[in-house]
């Protein structure tokens, strides 16, 4: 019996297997949800005695389909299991981007709980250093719809393929296009003043405040109108990202500290306690900042840490030494490390060999 791409068979009743790529291409792994619908569209299907899946001892995952030889044959079985995984591939399609935008975990949040309550959206997560993966129907919303959501929240993803609809009346994907994740490592800008606008908005509302609260107390014969100017310049400052994060939730009839902070200022200028108020959104505002700038610096230090893995590995092959980029590297290789050398695989370490 021949065998078809990876897959391998054998005597009639046992199970055919497929690799999984083969079947749902560029899924990241069996834990996605496509690998499950594609399981359940072959359970109970005539012929058909048992689907799971299946790893191997190197890492990769089979399907394996047990059928019925005297109901289908080899040919069948394998069109109908191909047809099933191509079905899934161009109903459900995945969307991957890094953004700018994304300031805080609170805003990942927001911004998560909006594409989750959209109709044909399945899965949606979003991380605070900026990226966001998105799984939803085809049939039912259309990754452009997704985008100019994500446009309307202030979330600008830095990296496009074009074009990007593919909803009703696309036609049908391969390999290329289903399961296609978008999206390319580049870093983002949080605003006018670049990654750190939050910072210099916070600060910028700090020393306004600083400036009123001195030609309050400390200046004699001061313009009252003028202290003021300076905190409400210091309200604008510092609750300038909060309010679209405010808004943002109250859409999603959500009250969080965000809306919190404003009430509590808001109510403070109209007891006339102007400092006060300014005091609050100054503080609440830095916090903020803070909270980016310290995420900023670990991805930053995570993709540099990232960049200094070597790009090519030295293996034993045929009795000699030979330099491979770390792609081709396959299980079995023996890999030579010289002392102080980095080791190009960032894998589980079962033993090691000193070699003379």
């Amino acid at each position: 019996m021949q065998a078809y791409g990876n897959e391998q068979t054998m005597a009639p009743g046992t199970p055919l297997r497929i690799d999984l790529p083969i079947l749902l291409p560029n899924v990241p792994d069996v834990a996605d949800a496509c690998v499950e619908r594609l399981v359940a569209a072959l359970r109970g299907q005539p012929g058909v005695k048992r689907v799971y899946l299946y790893t191997q001892d190197d890492g990769t995952s089979q399907l394996c389909v047990h059928y019925d030889p005297d109901a289908l044959n080899l040919a069948r079985i394998r069109e109908f299991v191909t047809a099933a995984g191509a079905q899934v591939t161009e109903r459900f399609g995945h969307g991957l981007w890094e953004v700018e935008g994304i300031t805080h975990q609170r805003r990942a949040q927001t911004i998560a709980d909006q594409l989750r309550a959209l109709i044909g959206v399945l899965e949606a997560d979003v991380s605070a250093v900026g990226r966001i993966r998105v799984e939803y129907d085809r049939e039912q919303y259309s990754e452009q719809a997704i985008l100019e959501l994500l446009k309307d929240l202030g979330v600008k993803p830095t990296d496009i393929d074009a074009p990007a609809a593919r909803g009703e009346g696309a036609q049908p994907h391969d390999q290329e296009e289903g399961h296609k994740h978008r999206g390319k490592h580049h870093h983002g800008h949080g605003g006018i003043f670049g990654s750190n606008s939050e910072l210099i908005f916070a600060l910028t509302s700090g020393v306004l405040l600083v400036l009123g609260f001195a030609m309050e107390k400390l200046v004699f014969g001061t313009p009252p109108w003028l202290p003021v100017t300076c905190y409400i310049s210091a309200y604008f400052f510092g609750c300038f990202f909060t309010v679209r994060e405010a808004l943002d939730n109250l859409r999603l009839k959500k009250f969080e500290i965000d809306t919190l902070m404003l009430v509590a200022a808001a109510g403070a200028a109209a007891l006339g306690a102007w400092a006060e108020g300014a005091l609050l959104l100054f503080l609440f505002s830095l916090g903020h900042a803070l909270e980016h700038y310290a995420m900023g610096r670990a991805k930053r230090a995570i993709e540099a840490l990232a960049e200094l893995a070597p790009k090519r590995a030295t293996v034993r092959r045929d009795g000699r030494a030979h330099q491979v980029p770390v792609e081709e590297l396959v299980i079995g290789d023996a890999v030579l490390v010289r002392p102080n050398e980095q080791l190009p695989l960032g894998q589980q370490l079962r033993y090691t060999k000193v070699l003379p």
